[in-house]
């Protein structure tokens, strides 16, 4: 039987039926659903997106880790890994905490960074490739091999710094406080003999402390090294207590002693004390005092270590004093005016060393040509009430010495 036209529902009779049987009923339920699913697009887009940046940022992260110094990469990394123990970073970051430790001769904690790499990633590039295709034995092998031969060798050559001798001992005295110094007369004679000469011709008397270094942090600033005993304008016949700071970076070529072997034998460590590299040479006019615990390698080789900071009267502590005094660059009364950048790590005020005295068997050496009878006391030299005032805050705005 023929299906009449007539008896076909309309496209009108077609979409009621359906919404009545399939729609009406269930909208409540439809709407949820297409909100659910719209929801869950949104939060799935979000969640790539979120992964994409957690591990830009971790890439970013391992990036700055490794830029800085090696003993500056050491607690960035590990937290990195730690944060992210099998992220894909995660290996990378390991390596690079294994280079930062040899490079500062943890070699042990390279070993044990270097097993707990090769467990946890067995499958990363240097646990499975090698560099001699044709050796069966991996690049993480290679590199346990070639770790455990250079600790013994560093083990064999290590580096023993050299005591100075107690024979003699020299007195600083400063306006900041006073320090011992003990001389390295066996490795450097010819440096602690013109030092010995000049200190006991009063050379260093009046003279002041012209440059401190530090190193900056959020929370303190560690003293570096500090710099003393410029007389620049005395030695080339102008007034010794020059209020501008900025001529103490003149050169004295008339102060030059030549380096000797101990140069490249005498680390650059805490306490440390050897000339002052100018434009003519070492100047034993000057003289820096090695403050930092770590970090000051770039001075190896550089100068002559001819003294070193004694264990006497709280000396460290003084010369730590001297060493985060404040400065034309820190004070707030100097910091940000025009023309400071020339004096900017000079001290302010001014730090001046009173004497310089040499004493041996707890006795003051003959030879000394200067009045001595202030020496170990507190009193001031008269010099000190005639000094002119202090290269100030309007002497930069205005320009004048």
């Amino acid at each position: 039987m023929a299906l009449q036209p007539s008896a076909m529902p309309s496209a009108d009779e077609v979409r009621e039926t359906l919404l009545d049987r399939w729609y009406f009923p269930y909208r409540k339920q439809i709407w949820a659903g297409l909100l659910v699913g719209a929801i869950a697009v949104v939060a799935i887009l979000w969640a790539k997106q979120w992964q994409r940046n957690d591990r830009d940022n971790q890439w970013n992260r391992l990036a700055v880790a490794t830029s800085q110094e090696s003993s500056a990469q050491l607690a960035p990394l590990r937290r990195l890994i730690q944060e992210y123990p099998a992220a894909p970073v995660t290996p990378w970051a390991m390596q690079s905490l294994i280079a930062a430790q040899i490079e500062l001769g943890a070699h042990d904690d390279a070993l044990a960074t270097l097993a707990e790499l090769r467990a946890k990633f067995p499958d990363f590039v240097i646990s499975t490739e090698s560099m001699d295709s044709s050796a069966t034995r991996s690049l993480a092998h290679q590199l346990e091999e070639s770790i455990k031969s250079q600790a013994a060798w560093e083990k064999e050559h290590a580096y023993v710094h050299p005591v100075p001798s107690k024979a003699r001992e020299v007195l600083v005295e400063t306006t900041a406080g006073d320090f011992w110094l003990h001389l390295y007369s066996d490795l450097s004679p010819a440096h602690v003999e013109e030092f010995v000469r000049r200190a006991k011709s009063g050379v260093y008397n009046g003279t002041q402390v012209y440059a401190t270094r530090v190193r900056e942090s959020a929370t303190a600033r560690e003293p570096l090294l500090f710099e003393a005993g410029s007389s620049w304008s005395n030695v080339n016949g102008g007034d010794r207590f020059r209020r501008d700071p900025g001529d103490h970076d003149r050169d004295e070529p008339d102060a030059v002693q030549e380096p000797e072997q101990s140069r490249y034998r005498i680390r650059h460590q805490r306490g440390v004390v050897s000339s002052v590299m100018m434009g003519s040479g070492e100047s034993m006019q000057r003289f820096q005092v090695i403050l930092a615990k770590s970090g000051m390698s770039q001075e190896n080789g550089r100068t002559t270590p001819f003294a070193a900071v004694a264990d006497r009267d709280g000396s460290m502590d003084v010369v730590d004093r001297i060493g985060t005094a404040p400065t034309y660059g820190t004070t707030d009364a100097t910091k940000d005016l025009a023309g400071v950048d020339r004096m900017r790590d000079h001290p302010y005020p001014p730090i001046y060393i009173r004497r310089v005295s040499v004493w041996a068997s707890e006795k003051l050496e003959d030879g000394h040509t200067w009045d001595t009878k202030r020496v170990r006391t507190k009193d001031a030299e008269p010099w000190e009430t005639t000094l002119p005032k202090p290269f100030g805050p309007e002497d930069l705005v205005s320009g004048q010495k």
